[in-house]
């Protein structure tokens, strides 16, 4: 879902940027205000989803993470956790590169030991 979103708030913030490279402010204040407007508020709309998504992501993460300190094996309850979000959660490529990125770190911590 992230993937989508972003993608879109991308291409909406490049023509945006073209729009505003390529054409005279006062034109984008009056010959092409309703469009011009309409995009700035679809921007922004794909923006705030983004952020919200962002949030909610961060949030389940950081429970997981916060779990994760009372599993005797942390790895094994990641394991269990992307099992039990399987469906619902992990999907999303923002989840599975946190929760690589988590285990990456346990893996290094050992090896420090």
């Amino acid at each position: 879902m992230t993937d989508e979103l972003l993608k879109e708030a991308m291409r909406l913030q490049e023509i945006k940027k073209k729009n505003e490279c390529q054409v005279p402010a006062e034109l984008l204040q009056t010959k092409y205000k309703n469009s011009y407007d309409r995009l700035c508020a679809e921007l922004k709309e794909k923006q705030c989803q983004l952020r919200a998504e962002y949030m909610k992501r961060v949030r389940i993460l950081a429970d997981i993470l916060a779990n994760s300190v009372y599993a005797e094996e942390p790895k094994e309850f990641l394991e269990a956790i992307k099992e039990q979000y399987k469906e619902t959660m992990l999907p999303d490529n923002l989840d599975v590169i946190f929760l690589e990125a988590f285990e990456d770190y346990l893996d290094m911590i050992k090896k420090t030991k």
